[in-house]
């Protein structure tokens, strides 16, 4: 009789397989259009019902893995896309090799722990955040989810978050000097700032603009440029600009 954890690596290992097999028909339609990534994936998504499916049948069985997967583990394997075809591609080569339940067992045991080893190093990439005086608890809450997002390799949305974090704090201080009345958006019909040309109004340091426009431009990259995947020590490092940015920018209550 198989153990609730061998039952549990069989219906992994089957779920796998369907999904990796779902996958490689996507990427053969894919492969027959003539267009970009982006554009033929539209242009299946549009004409094909048998693409369509095909991405449903990917998200479900996805979904389907990440339960089982904290059904054994406690918590699923998370990992940016590009790592994401890596591991199929592995998982695939097992499969094909008629592996044991033993030999798969070590491959999904080798991924947490390898996954495991890589979160530790990142959560000691980033410094705690010391501060003199009060962090709005919002901002508190945004910056623990940036840094949670870069300990599980999301630096896309790391830095688009630290974006929305720096907005937040100097929004915050705008108003609490009574000039946010001036901001761009507020009033259509007068020619008002934006929050770097406010925050020059009032005196904030060219240091602190400069922090500001830099952990913008990262997110602007994501936000704004197709395809673009932001490097983990670019993460890290707008992670660590806004720390300064937070820890010199003036402080109100």
């Amino acid at each position: 009789m198989l153990s609730r954890e061998n039952m549990y690596l069989e219906e992994f290992s089957k779920t796998l397989l369907e999904l990796i097999n779902y996958s490689s028909k996507m990427n053969a339609l894919l492969e027959a259009v003539s267009a970009d990534g982006d554009s033929a994936y539209a242009i299946l998504m549009e004409a094909s019902p048998e693409f369509q499916e095909g991405h449903n049948k990917i998200n479900s069985l996805t979904a389907d893995l990440k339960q089982i997967l904290i059904a054994i583990k406690g918590f699923p394997l998370t990992m940016p896309d590009e790592k994401t075809k890596e591991f199929f591609e592995k998982a695939s080569n097992i499969l094909e090799k008629n592996f044991s339940e033993k030999d798969f067992y070590k491959f999904v045991e080798l991924q947490f722990v390898t996954q495991s080893n890589e979160f530790s190093q990142r959560l000691k990439d980033v410094n705690r955040l010391y501060l003199q005086g009060y962090l709005h608890k919002r901002t508190s809450s945004l910056y623990n989810e940036a840094v949670n997002c870069y300990v599980y390799g999301f630096y896309n949305a790391t830095c688009v978050l630290c974006r929305a974090i720096s907005e937040l704090i100097a929004k915050r201080y705008i108003d609490h000097r009574g000039e946010g009345n001036l901001l761009c958006c507020i009033d259509k019909e007068k020619k008002l700032y934006t929050i770097p040309g406010l925050l020059n109004k009032l005196s904030v340091s060219k240091e602190i603009l400069q922090l500001y426009r830099n952990i913008h431009s990262s997110a602007d990259k994501v936000l704004h440029v197709m395809d673009v995947k932001i490097s983990q020590d670019e993460a890290l490092k707008t992670i660590k600009k806004l720390q300064e940015f937070i820890g010199d920018f003036p402080k109100c209550i």
